[in-house]
């Protein structure tokens, strides 16, 4: 689940590339499996609840567009980013997400996302 980083050296144009690399595919079936359990009324949490993993390679993606998972201030974007279909694939709950963190999670990184996945 580690981000590999690998440099390629193209000699004909004196290019270095960086590339950046992830194998998410336990990533992504852990996800579905997790939507499907709870669509076929797997118990929810009342206060708090999983609604995506976003694996590390994403979160990069999205820090480079300017969304930052791990910015309170970002919450909002973030949300938006997970109800968008392109990005369906990062949900393990199918619920609609709304607005900002409660006040009391806010600013609090184990409120919104941990290693594991975005929290709400």
């Amino acid at each position: 689940m580690t981000v590999e980083t690998r440099f390629h050296y193209r000699a004909s144009d004196d290019t270095t590339i960086i590339e950046r690399v992830q194998d998410v595919e336990s990533i992504l079936e852990a996800n579905k499996r997790e939507a499907a359990a709870k669509a076929q009324g797997a118990k929810r949490a009342k206060d708090m609840r999983k609604v995506a993993s976003i694996p590390l390679i994403v979160v990069e993606q999205w820090l480079k567009q300017g969304v930052d998972v791990f910015n309170p201030e970002h919450t909002v974007k973030v949300k938006r980013m997970l109800q968008d279909p392109e990005y369906r694939y990062l949900r393990t709950d199918s619920s609609i997400l709304h607005g900002k963190l409660p006040s009391s999670l806010r600013g609090s990184l184990s409120g919104g996302v941990t290693q594991s996945g975005l929290m709400v």
